[in-house]
């Protein structure tokens, strides 16, 4: 049996509970998760420092099984980088984190890692 028959491929999965200016998807296919996430702000004004906002949680089959946690760097605003981390826990909880206290601008960024 092949890898693809063992995990299949989900395709893309918009993920629910996440604002409407902002997308969060995911994709499980051979044994790996890519989450991909692309919005605006989503802190509602300015964040504090080392501020964290839940985006969503994923379903057990596209949970890391690395972990505690999973992280990417992301986010610009107009060239200028706002700290902004997509992380994605093993209980699947995927959220936005910032160590700085302007983060209103856009953000983007993917991370691909092996499922359970």
């Amino acid at each position: 049996m092949s890898m693809t028959q063992l995990h299949g491929d989900t395709g893309w999965v918009c993920i629910a509970g996440v604002n409407d200016s902002n997308g969060l998807y995911y994709r499980v296919k051979n044994g790996f998760c890519t989450v991909f996430g692309d919005g605006g702000s989503v802190w509602n004004g300015n964040p504090k420092a080392n501020a964290e906002v839940l985006l969503a949680t994923l379903p057990a089959e596209a949970r890391p099984s690395l972990g505690p946690s999973i992280n990417v760097l992301c986010g610009r605003n107009k060239g200028v980088a706002l700290d902004s981390i997509l992380k994605v826990y093993s209980d699947g909880r995927v959220t936005l984190y910032t160590s700085v206290t302007n983060t209103s601008g856009y953000w983007n960024g993917s991370i691909t890692y092996p499922v359970l």
